[in-house]
């Protein structure tokens, strides 16, 4: 199960990839990693976190900020996404499909 999550992460760094580029997505990732310290209780639940202390290991449920970098500088999952043909036009939402912003749940009080 773990293996599986470490692997979406690959995938969604290719998405976040291919919507931006290769370089915004790896200084995203650094952004992430070098953020402030863990408060006591994201160190009591590292194992489940990006930068959690277990990283690098099986039982990480993301690979290391290293791993992450390698597989988007190499493209090893960008390659592999399906390319759309399609007029980006017809799949940009209308605003009024968009909810506003009191429907969202965090945006309330």
């Amino acid at each position: 199960m773990l293996r599986l999550s470490r692997s979406r992460e690959y995938w969604a760094d290719a998405i976040g990839a291919a919507l931006t580029s290769k370089e915004h997505m790896i200084a995203a990732l650094e952004k992430l990693h070098n953020g402030p310290e863990l408060s006591e209780f994201e160190r009591q639940h590292a194992g489940l976190m990006f930068r959690g202390v277990a990283a690098g290991s099986l039982l990480s449920t993301h690979p290391t900020l290293e791993e992450r970098r390698a597989a988007l500088q190499s493209e090893a999952y960008l390659n592999r996404l399906p390319v759309l043909k399609a007029n980006i036009s017809t799949l940009q939402p209308s605003t009024a499909d968009l909810p506003k912003v009191e429907e969202i749940a965090y945006a309330k009080e």
